[in-house]
């Protein structure tokens, strides 16, 4: 079980940041540490998740790795707040535009 989620992690993040990370001692330790303090895969994929949002694109994308993600800063990345990045601005503005394409009427009828 242990082992299948640590794989699982290492795989979602490769799926998620486009990278190729291996399973390695350093990361297995990490995972196995925060899951003994009991967290879990769905936590786990919530870091990638929320830091993949933050960082694609940007100068911090390198750090989409397991020795960050999970390492001493994990639970301050779980718990932070989702920020306002570049490419959510960018999805709302198309958002927005997309939506000026339609006339919207109110029927008070």
């Amino acid at each position: 079980m242990i082992n299948e989620t640590i794989q699982e992690t290492i795989d979602y993040l490769n799926s998620v940041a486009n990278t190729n990370h291996k399973v390695e001692n350093q990361t297995i330790n990490a995972l196995f540490q925060l899951m003994k303090e009991g967290y879990c895969f769905e936590d786990f994929k919530l870091v990638i998740d929320k830091k993949h949002s933050d960082w694609k694109g940007t100068i911090y994308e390198p750090y989409l790795r397991p020795k960050t993600l999970f390492g001493n800063k994990f639970i301050k990345y779980l718990y932070e707040q989702p920020r306002v990045t570049k490419n959510g601005l960018f999805k709302l503005a198309s958002a927005v535009n997309q939506a000026k394409q339609f006339t919207w009427k109110l029927d008070n009828n």
